[in-house]
C-alpha cells in the first residue's frame, strides 16, 4: 500500500509550485505524483487553468514539457532517487534538471538538483517533553531545515554532535549558463544613448575621426588630441567644462548626480526626475520649450563631440568624461521619460516598469564608424572573439554567456568514528608492548675513472738516418785541429812567463764550392726531417658518497598485570563529517578563456628544479631517443639540459685540418688526429723565378694540383698519417737553381670516422640513460614528484590558469593598443600603466569563482589524484571566469577597446555590435540582458537542501578498554 508523504517546492517568487506526494514504500511501484500550478504575483490561479500533474516512477526520468495561461512554462525531467542521506538519516528525493520562466517578468532560470526529500522511514516518535508540532510533514524550507531553528538538523533536542565551524566555506563553483537573448526594440530605445548624425552630415568631429581611424589608431588618437587643444579647425569645439556653457544646460551634469543611481528605480522616480527638471529651468527661467531650442541642440552637440574626443583617448580627463556621461544621460532621460502637456508643462511619461528600469540606468552607444579604435597591431586578430584562434596562437577569449553563479558551500559539522582499524587483545595479567620501527637507509656511491692516452709519430724514411745522427756527422766534419810544434812555457819572476814555439791550426769540411752547396742542402733536410712524438694522457677519478638514514619508532604499552580480566583496545579510523549546501549567487557575465598547453609553465618550472615532472621522469623516447643513433649534435645539449647530465664530452668537430710546409724534393708524413680521416687536400705553391712550372705534389695516392681547388680524396681510409711529396725542379736553369727555391704549402682536410661518431653518441647515451634511473631511481622512493595533497594540487591548477588567462588578457590588451613591454629607459607608458591593468583584471574578475576542465590528448600518467594528471598532460584548457557584477560594463569596455574606463560602471559608454573590425558579438544586446539581470540581484539563495559530505582522515581514535564478559562481546560495541 503506498504511503504518501507531501511536500512543496517554488519558485519564480511563489509564481510556480510544485506539490509532491512522495511514494515512499520501497515494495509499491506506484509513482510520486508532482502537481504543477502557475499563477501571476499575488493572484489565484486563473478561472480554467488546469493544474499539471506529473507522475515521477522510480529508477527513471520523467520528462515533461508545460505551459500556462498566465505566461508561465517549465520543462525537463524528474526523477525520484532512493537512498538519499540528508543530515545523516537515509531519505527518498526528487531530483530535477528543469528550465522555467514567466513571460514578462523573469527570464529563463535553471535548475538541477534534490527539490525535495523525505525520510524513507516513519520518523521515532518524539521523547517525552518535546512538541510533536515540530515534525511538520511540510518542507517549505529548501534548505533542508524542517525545523526553521536554522541549523538544519530536524530537532529541537541536545545535539549530540554540535557543529565545529559555523561559519561556511565555499567548496567549488559550478555555473549554468545561458545565452543572451536578441535585444527588444523598448530596451534599445529606453535603455541606451545613441548619437544622431549631425546636420550636414560630415561636420562633426566624430566623422572626422572615422576617417582619421582607417589610417591607424596613432592618427585617431592624434586627431582627438588636437581636438581636445582646440588646434585647427576645432577651435570652440571641445567644451572643458559645462560651466563654460549657458543657460540650464551647464548644470544637467548635477541634477544627473542626484537622480542617477545604479539599480532598479522607484516607482516615484519619474516625478521626481520632472521635479528636478522643472526646478533646473525655473532657476534659468526658461520654460519645457528650451529642451526643443536651437541653443540647446547645439550645447548638447558640443558635448557629444567633446565626450567623443575624451573616450577616444580614455584616462585624459576622467572627471570631465564622468561629468559629460551624466549630462548625455539626462538629455536622454528628458527625450524618453518626459512629456509635455498641452499647457506647456513638463509631466513624467507614463512607463512600465521594465522601460523605468531600462532609462533609469541607459547606456551610451558609441558610433560604429569610429568605435572601437582600430587595433595598433595584426596580432589583435588572434585574440579577437570573431572566429576561433589557430593553432599556433596562445589561446581565445570572449564573452561566453549570462550564467547563475552557484556555489557548494561546506562547513566541519562534527568529527565521527569510522570504521575499525585494528583491536588489541590483553589477557589477565599480561604486559605487551608493542614497537613499531620504521626505518629507512640509503647508501649511494658514484666513482668515475676517466682515461686517455694518444701518441702521434711521423718519422722520416728509413734511408736517411736520425736528427742526432746526422748533427753529430756534420759537426764533426766542421771540426778544427791545432798542431803544435816546440810550443814551451817558461816562468820567471811571478809576474812574468815566456812561450817559445809555434803552433798550426786546420780546419776539417772546408771545401770547394760544390762542396759547401751539398752541405746546405744537407742542412735543410736535416731541419726538415720530422721526428715528432706527442704524448697526452689524461687521467681522472670523481668519486662521491651520500648517507641517509631514517629512523621512526612508536612504542605501545599494554599493562593488564594487576587486572582482574581481559582487555581489549578497539581503534576507529576517525572521519570529518561536512555539511554542504549549494548557494545562488545571482547573474554573471562569464568569459570564456581557452589557453594552449595549460601546465607548459609549471612543468618547466618543476623540472628546472628537480629534475623531473611531476609525473615522473619523461623516458627518452619522448625526444625521439630510441637507441644511441638517435643522439645528433644539434639535439644532444638539448635533452642533457631536461635531465641535468653536464659530465658529457662535445661531439668531434665537424672538420680538422693538418697542413705541411716543403720545398722541392721534400716529403713529410703527416699525423692524422685519433678518431679522424682524410677526405680533402689543397695545395699551392710559390717558386722562384717567377712563372717557373709548378712541381707535382702527390698526397696519399693521389696527386694534387696545386693552386686549383680543394680536390676530394677517394676513402683508403687513411686514419693514422698520410704522405705528402713534392717533386723536384729541373736543373736545367741558369744560372743553375735548386728544387729548394720552391715552396709548397699542403692542406689536408679531416672528418671524423663513424667510428668516432658511434663512440660519442654511446657515451651521451649512457649518460642519458643513467641520469633516467638515478631520476627514477628518486621518484619510486620518494613517491610522484608533486608530493601534493588534492587541495593544493587545486591551488597549482588555479595558480597556473589565472596566469595564463592574465597573460592571454595582457596579450590582448598590447595587440589592441599598440603597447610594448620591452624595458627601455625612460619605461614606456605600458611598463608605468601595468601594475594599473594588473589591478583592474585582479578587481574586475571573480578569481577564486573560476570553472574549468581540461582536453588531454595522452593519459595523465601515474598520479592517484586523475584531474591532476589531466591537467599536466592538457593540450589545452577552456576556463570560464565570472566578471564582477560592479566592473561588467567597465571590463567589456576593457575587453574591447583595450581602455580602462575611470568612473561609475553604470556610466560606461557600449560599442556599437556593428564594429569596423568584423566582431560578431552583439554588445548591446548583452549589455541589455546583463542590464535586466541586475535587477533580481540580492543576497545568496539556498538551492535545494542540505547534505553531509563524510571524508575519512588519517588518524585513529581508541575508546577505554572494555571488560570482556562471560558471553565474549564487546560492551558498548555493536561490531
Amino acid at each position: 500500500m503506498s504511503e504518501m508523504v507531501k511536500r512543496v517546492w517554488s519558485a519564480l517568487d511563489g509564481c510556480l509550485v510544485f506539490d509532491f506526494a512522495i511514494n515512499r514504500n520501497s515494495e509499491d511501484n506506484g509513482p510520486s505524483l508532482a502537481t504543477v500550478r502557475c499563477a501571476p504575483v499575488g493572484q489565484a490561479v486563473p478561472p480554467g487553468e488546469a493544474e499539471e500533474v506529473v507522475a515521477i516512477y522510480p529508477g527513471r526520468a520523467t520528462w515533461f514539457n508545460l505551459k500556462f495561461r498566465a505566461g508561465g512554462y517549465v520543462y525537463g525531467s524528474l526523477q525520484q532517487r532512493t537512498h538519499v542521506h540528508v543530515d545523516g538519516v537515509d531519505s527518498i528525493g526528487i531530483a530535477a534538471d528543469i528550465r522555467f520562466g514567466l513571460a514578462g517578468r523573469y527570464d529563463e532560470t535553471r535548475f538541477e538538483g534534490l527539490m525535495v526529500v523525505c525520510p524513507s522511514q516513519e520518523a521515532p516518535p518524539p521523547p517525552p517533553g518535546s512538541d510533536p508540532s515540530d515534525n511538520d510533514d511540510d518542507d517549505d524550507d529548501e534548505d533542508g531545515d524542517e525545523d526553521g531553528d536554522g541549523d538544519g538538523d530536524g530537532g529541537d533536542g541536545e545535539d549530540p554532535a554540535p557543529r565545529i565551524a559555523d561559519q561556511l566555506e565555499e567548496l567549488f563553483p559550478y555555473v549554468y549558463v545561458r545565452r543572451w537573448p536578441r535585444i527588444g526594440a523598448d530596451d534599445l530605445r529606453f535603455g541606451f544613448i545613441a548619437w544622431t548624425d549631425a546636420s550636414p552630415p560630415g561636420e562633426a568631429f566624430v566623422d572626422q575621426l572615422a576617417a582619421a581611424a582607417t589610417l591607424g589608431r596613432y592618427a585617431a588618437e592624434a586627431l582627438a588630441v588636437w581636438c581636445i587643444d582646440g588646434q585647427a579647425p576645432y577651435e570652440g569645439v571641445f567644451v572643458s567644462g559645462l560651466s563654460t556653457l549657458s543657460g540650464p544646460i551647464r548644470d544637467m551634469a548635477d541634477v544627473a548626480g542626484q537622480l542617477w543611481r545604479p539599480g532598479p528605480p522607484e516607482e516615484d522616480w519619474p516625478d521626481r526626475v520632472v521635479d528636478a527638471l522643472r526646478d533646473l529651468l525655473g532657476r534659468y527661467g526658461e520654460t519645457s520649450a528650451y529642451f526643443a531650442g536651437a541653443d540647446y541642440r547645439a550645447a548638447l552637440e558640443r558635448v557629444w563631440q567633446s565626450y567623443f574626443a575624451l573616450v577616444a583617448v580614455l584616462g585624459y580627463d576622467p572627471p570631465l568624461l564622468t561629468e559629460f556621461s551624466l549630462c548625455l544621460w539626462l538629455a536622454h532621460v528628458v527625450a524618453v521619460a518626459t512629456n509635455v502637456d498641452a499647457q506647456g508643462e513638463l509631466v513624467a511619461e507614463d512607463m512600465t516598469p521594465r522601460q523605468r528600469h531600462a532609462a533609469a540606468n541607459a547606456s551610451v552607444i558609441l558610433p560604429a564608424s569610429a568605435f572601437p579604435l582600430p587595433a595598433a597591431t595584426p596580432a589583435a586578430a588572434s585574440a579577437s572573439a570573431a572566429s576561433p584562434p589557430a593553432a599556433e596562437d596562445q589561446g581565445w577569449i570572449e564573452p561566453f554567456a549570462i550564467g547563475d553563479l552557484q556555489m557548494v558551500r561546506h562547513r566541519l559539522k562534527r568529527y565521527a568514528p569510522g570504521e575499525i582499524a585494528r583491536i588489541e587483545n590483553i589477557v589477565r595479567g599480561e604486559r605487551r608492548e608493542t614497537r613499531s620501527h620504521r626505518g629507512r637507509r640509503v647508501v649511494e656511491l658514484q666513482q668515475q675513472t676517466a682515461d686517455d692516452e694518444q701518441v702521434l709519430e711521423a718519422d722520416d724514411g728509413d734511408t736517411r738516418s736520425g736528427l742526432l745522427e746526422e748533427t753529430q756527422k756534420t759537426v764533426a766534419e766542421r771540426s778544427v785541429t791545432n798542431n803544435y810544434q816546440n810550443f814551451k812555457t817558461s816562468y820567471g819572476p811571478p809576474t812574468q812567463a815566456t812561450l817559445d814555439g809555434s803552433w798550426t791550426r786546420t780546419f776539417n769540411g772546408a771545401g770547394a764550392p760544390g762542396k759547401t752547396h751539398d752541405v746546405t742542402r744537407f742542412a735543410r733536410e736535416i731541419v726538415s726531417t720530422s721526428a715528432n712524438r706527442i704524448s697526452r694522457r689524461v687521467s681522472g677519478v670523481r668519486a662521491t658518497s651520500s648517507l641517509t638514514q631514517i629512523d621512526d619508532s612508536v612504542c605501545s604499552v599494554f599493562d593488564n598485570t594487576g587486572g582482574e580480566g581481559n582487555l581489549r583496545a578497539v581503534f576507529r579510523w576517525l572521519n570529518k563529517v561536512y555539511e554542504a549546501s549549494v548557494v545562488n549567487y545571482g547573474s554573471r557575465l562569464m568569459m570564456e578563456l581557452l589557453i594552449r598547453q595549460p601546465a607548459s609553465d609549471y612543468l618547466a618550472g618543476r623540472t628546472a628544479r628537480l629534475g623531473h615532472t611531476p609525473t615522473g621522469p619523461m623516458p627518452l623516447d619522448r625526444f625521439g631517443v630510441r637507441s644511441f643513433q638517435d643522439i645528433g649534435p644539434d639535439s644532444y645539449a638539448r635533452i642533457c639540459a631536461a635531465y641535468q647530465v653536464t659530465d658529457i664530452t662535445p661531439p668531434p668537430l665537424a672538420s680538422a685540418f693538418v697542413t705541411a710546409t716543403l720545398r722541392g724534393g721534400e716529403d713529410k708524413l703527416l699525423a692524422i688526429p685519433t678518431g679522424y680521416s682524410a677526405v680533402d687536400a689543397f695545395a699551392n705553391c710559390l717558386s722562384a723565378p717567377l712563372g717557373a712550372p709548378p712541381p707535382q705534389v702527390i698526397v696519399g695516392r693521389q696527386a694534387v694540383t696545386p693552386g686549383a681547388p680543394s680536390q676530394p680524396l677517394l676513402p683508403y681510409g687513411e686514419n693514422v698519417t698520410i704522405p705528402v711529396s713534392v717533386s723536384g725542379t729541373s736543373p736545367g736553369l741558369s744560372p743553375p737553381t735548386d728544387g729548394g727555391e720552391v715552396l709548397v704549402n699542403v692542406e689536408v682536410q679531416c672528418a671524423p670516422t663513424a667510428r668516432a661518431m658511434d663512440e660519442w653518441r654511446i657515451g651521451v647515451y649512457g649518460a642519458l640513460t643513467k641520469a633516467h634511473q638515478d631520476l627514477m631511481r628518486r621518484y619510486a622512493e620518494h613517491g610522484p614528484a608533486t608530493g601534493h595533497s588534492a587541495q593544493v594540487n587545486r591551488r597549482i591548477e588555479r595558480r597556473e590558469l589565472k596566469a595564463a588567462c592574465v597573460r592571454l588578457l595582457m596579450d590582448r590588451l598590447v595587440s589592441l593598443v599598440g603597447a610594448r613591454a620591452v624595458a627601455a629607459s625612460p619605461p614606456s607608458p605600458f611598463e608605468v600603466n601595468q601594475p594599473r591593468y594588473l589591478q583592474f583584471l585582479e578587481e574586475a574578475l571573480e578569481w577564486p569563482e573560476m570553472a574549468y576542465s581540461f582536453q588531454a590528448a595522452v593519459p595523465g600518467g601515474e598520479i592517484d589524484d586523475e584531474l591532476f594528471a589531466t591537467f599536466l598532460a592538457a593540450e589545452q584548457a577552456r576556463v570560464l571566469v565570472p566578471v564582477r557584477p560592479d566592473h561588467v560594463m567597465a571590463f567589456l569596455y576593457f575587453f574591447t577597446s583595450g581602455a580602462i574606463w575611470e568612473g561609475p560602471d553604470g556610466l560606461v559608454a557600449t560599442i556599437n555590435p556593428a564594429g569596423r573590425d568584423g566582431v560578431a558579438l552583439d554588445e548591446v544586446a548583452l549589455v541589455n540582458d546583463l542590464k535586466h539581470a541586475a535587477r533580481r540581484e540580492g543576497a545568496p539563495v539556498a538551492v535545494g537542501p542540505c547534505w553531509e559530505v563524510v571524508v575519512p582522515t588519517s588518524l585513529q581514535v581508541i575508546d577505554e578498554p572494555r571488560s570482556d564478559d562471560a558471553s565474549g562481546r564487546l560492551e558498548g560495541w555493536s561490531l
